[in-house]
């Protein structure tokens, strides 16, 4: 079992890089039964009519010093994506398939583990993939992401304005609706800066090396 400490380190690190992706626990006017870190949904946020590719996302981009997003080609108009994260002296890797999809003006980025923890087979019974999802622009040298807000969303959920089956889990709140009720939330919330709130913004690793 981990330490106190080292539990709160890792609880910081993910408060930060959620922050960075604009769904941070401490938003102003939440209550604690509000606060979920991020939202995940078990079905996909995408059809396949929805999806698209675009070399321009190919490449690594760079958040800081700490995290990296590497998208390379993948299968069936699919990206593999590799979020590299700088813990102290560890380096730490995770493989996602990402799909491109566009659902009116907006593009959106759905995310989804390639690959579960190692462990026995009773212990890999204990853990369940799910789909994360983002609002994306990019052009030749930057990349704006923002996450679908959680406190947001808990916050609609509570007063009945937003319908959508879900459980809580933790910090995740994990929507169980189907592809269609994910879209029409999507596509009725895109242009709300608070269901979104604000983006973060990568550069091209090669834009941040000196001359």
């Amino acid at each position: 079992m981990l330490d106190r400490s080292r539990m709160m380190l890792r609880r910081r690190r993910m408060t930060a890089i959620l922050t960075m992706a604009g769904v941070a626990f401490s938003l102003v006017g939440c209550d604690e039964d509000d606060a979920a870190a991020i939202v995940s949904a078990a079905e996909p946020f995408y059809t396949p009519q929805d999806v698209t590719t675009d070399a321009g996302l190919l490449g690594t981009w760079q958040y800081e010093d700490e995290v990296t997003f590497t998208f390379t080609p993948g299968e069936k108009n699919t990206y593999d994506v590799n979020i590299g994260e700088d813990e102290g002296d560890k380096h730490l890797n995770s493989k996602f398939e990402g799909h491109l999809f566009r659902l009116g003006p907006d593009l959106f980025l759905d995310l989804y583990p390639a690959s579960v923890p190692e462990g026995s087979e009773f212990f890999l019974l204990h853990f369940f993939r799910c789909h994360t999802v983002m609002k994306i622009e990019f052009g030749s040298d930057r990349v704006q992401m923002t996450f679908l807000n959680a406190s947001w969303l808990g916050q609609q959920l509570k007063a009945g304005t937003v319908t959508l089956p879900y459980v809580r889990s933790g910090d995740i709140l994990l929507l169980t609706a189907s592809t269609q009720e994910l879209q029409e939330v999507l596509f009725l919330d895109a242009g709300d800066p608070t269901a979104f709130g604000e983006a973060i913004e990568l550069v091209h690793a090669n834009d941040e090396e000196g001359p």
